[in-house]
């Protein structure tokens, strides 16, 4: 379908073709102009990895994606919720920060010139720790005790701490 909207300039839709760059041509009574090179085709984008895997449900975390054909991306998706501060790296990398959302698995979505590509179940927000009871509640200043810390969320601890001072043989 071809639409002249004026002498000046007309719409028309594409038609299927490999990945490239390609000439585009118009041919009117005066003749035939070309445009070496204007228009470019590009495959669906592929979302390989996404890293970390996993970020707190309050959002904020920066994430890696890595994949192909993230040309001209205009939106990264944690589920349904666009992500914010997204950086083109190249073509096979960008970066972003996670929006808020509720804990669970998720996909992670690029949209770009090629139209939008998934990874399902490709990252986890989790709530944060919550520790409801530590026992036992004392022990000596030399330090050495066996504690038990209760609660919900233990996912991926990086650290344990008795004030500023860091536990050691956290299993």
């Amino acid at each position: 379908n071809l639409l002249v909207l004026s002498e000046t300039n007309l719409t028309c839709s594409t038609p299927a073709h490999p990945a490239g760059f390609v000439d585009v041509s118009l041919t009117a009574a005066g003749g035939t102009a070309t445009r070496v090179g204007a228009y470019r085709y590009v495959d669906l984008p592929v979302v390989s990895d996404v890293a970390p895997a996993i970020g707190p449900s309050g959002g904020g975390a920066s994430v890696t994606v890595t994949g192909a054909n993230f040309v001209t991306v205009t939106q990264v998706r944690f589920g349904e919720t666009p992500a914010t501060n997204v950086q083109v790296v190249s073509e096979t990398t960008l970066t972003c920060s996670t929006p808020p959302h509720l804990a669970g698995f998720v996909g992670v979505s690029v949209t770009a010139a090629g139209g939008t590509g998934t990874r399902p179940s490709a990252y986890r927000f989790i709530d944060p720790p919550v520790v409801t009871s530590v026992t036992p509640g004392v022990g000596p200043t030399t330090g050495g005790t066996s504690v038990t810390i209760a609660g919900a969320n233990f996912v991926s601890i990086s650290g344990v701490t008795f004030d500023t001072n860091p536990a050691s043989n956290v299993q």
